[in-house]
């Protein structure tokens, strides 16, 4: 019976809500939040789409509250760096297509943690069809059309923008477990990164982890010496995982910052929940 009433809800939120609608609305809506005024934000039933990548990428970073980055194509070669993947189903006509649509669904309230409060800014597809049906699905969840926010040219042009970013891009871990056993398992040469400040290493730090802390990020040459310090301590070509602090932006300036200086993404990975989430799991 449960499964029966998921099936229904998902096809009520197919057939309650234009799905394969290319044009939806035509009037201009200038008052979305974290955005600006543009003719590439069409006033659309479900959501809000970007044609142009750079005014996509203005929003995403200007946007102060929570919110998620999701690539929806199955292409792992074009995920941008603080990414979610959840590929949309590209059976639009096949028999599994409710199943499946109801399996998204509940991925995205987990990855949204049960809120609707969150600003989904979706890339990867190009079909109209599948832009329809991602914008479709998220508001089937829940969410109001200001947090459906869509860039409807693939990633192409975004990937080039995020490489431009003063921060490298970078591999993020947001399950411990995945992080603990991902390290764990890296048979090449790697190096474990506490970066709390000295006092809170000492008071207790992962088994194998070295501190090189990130709070002396206070001024150009502090930074210069920090960069200077991990260069020294390892070659390029030795995989960094970072653990230490829940701050976006300090997640960024350490991985980041060790992308740029030629660890690039593969080799610059970070646990950005904290060392007080991943000790639990540490063995």
């Amino acid at each position: 019976m449960e499964k029966l009433r998921s099936y229904l809800f998902v096809l009520m939120a197919i057939f309650c809500v234009p799905l394969f609608c290319t044009s939806c609305g035509d009037e201009e809506d200038g008052n979305e939040s974290g955005g600006s005024d543009s003719k590439d934000k069409k006033s659309l039933d479900l959501y809000i789409e970007y044609v142009d990548a750079q005014k996509f990428y203005d929003d995403y970073k200007s946007y102060s509250g929570v919110k998620l980055l999701i690539n929806t194509s199955d292409n792992n070669g074009g995920i941008l760096y603080k990414s979610e993947s959840l590929p949309i189903y590209h059976n639009i006509l096949e028999g599994e297509f409710y199943i499946q649509d109801e399996q998204w669904c509940q991925d995205l309230r987990k990855m949204a943690n049960n809120s609707t409060d969150v600003c989904l800014f979706f890339y990867g597809e190009t079909s109209s069809a599948y832009v329809n049906k991602v914008a479709s699905l998220a508001s089937a969840v829940g969410f109001e059309k200001e947090n459906i926010r869509i860039y409807s040219k693939g990633v192409g042009n975004l990937s080039q923008i995020w490489e431009n970013d003063p921060y490298g891009p970078f591999v993020e871990y947001t399950e411990a477990d995945t992080f603990y056993e991902t390290y764990m398992s890296y048979k090449g040469t790697k190096a474990l990164i506490d970066t709390r400040e000295k006092s809170m290493f000492e008071a207790g730090h992962l088994s194998g982890a070295v501190n090189i802390p990130a709070d002396i990020y206070n001024t150009a040459d502090d930074n210069a010496q920090w960069s200077q310090d991990l260069l020294a301590a390892y070659p390029t070509n030795t995989c960094l995982f970072f653990y230490g602090t829940t701050s976006f932006q300090m997640t960024k300036a350490v991985a980041g910052r060790a992308s740029k200086l030629g660890y690039g993404k593969a080799n610059s990975r970070i646990y950005s929940k904290g060392y007080d989430a991943l000790k639990s799991v540490w063995k």
